[in-house]
């Protein structure tokens, strides 16, 4: 809640808490969703860097437990990063991977996954005059197809998805 009223410095402090939790009960969607939501206030705090980390180690988790709306939110997050980095055209790959893992329009996103969603499809428009939603695979896309995706982007290698 604190996140969807942009107050990044509370919702930081919630999450690390939580991620420190899950970490000690060996939680691992919880550690992947908590990762997953400091990337978000990382990138909303204008630290790409340490955005990118975050959203890395929980896709990593994500991919770990074969979850596809935890892989597709760390996309979501990643083209974010790439937006803020002033490379649209890569961000927009990134979303439109996220929405073909994860159709918005099968599974609709949270209300504050959309809103933060739509940040990232502002930024990619601003850059490149528009950004066609449509334009995601032509077929359904596995969870380690994202996140080859995902690493290959930020110029490392794949080995480590291992999802069904």
């Amino acid at each position: 809640m604190a996140l969807m009223d942009d107050d990044v410095a509370q919702a930081a402090g919630l999450l690390l808490e939580a991620l420190a939790h899950a970490e000690t009960f060996h939680d691992l969607p919880v550690q992947s969703a908590s990762l997953a939501g400091l990337g978000w206030t990382e990138l909303l705090s204008g630290r790409l860097a340490d955005a990118e980390g975050r959203f890395l180690d929980s896709i990593g988790i994500a991919a770990d437990i074969a979850d596809p709306a935890g892989v597709g939110d760390c996309l979501r997050g990643l083209a974010g990063v790439d937006a803020e980095r002033g490379r649209p055209a890569e961000a927009a790959r990134l979303l439109a991977t996220a929405d073909a893992l994860v159709d918005p329009a099968k599974a609709p996103l949270d209300p504050p996954d959309v809103r933060l969603r739509s940040r990232v499809v502002t930024s990619i428009e601003r850059q490149l005059g528009t950004y066609d939603p449509q334009r995601r695979p032509d077929r359904a896309i596995s969870i380690d197809e994202a996140v080859a995706l995902a690493k290959a982007s930020r110029g490392q290698s794949p080995a480590g998805a291992s999802s069904p």
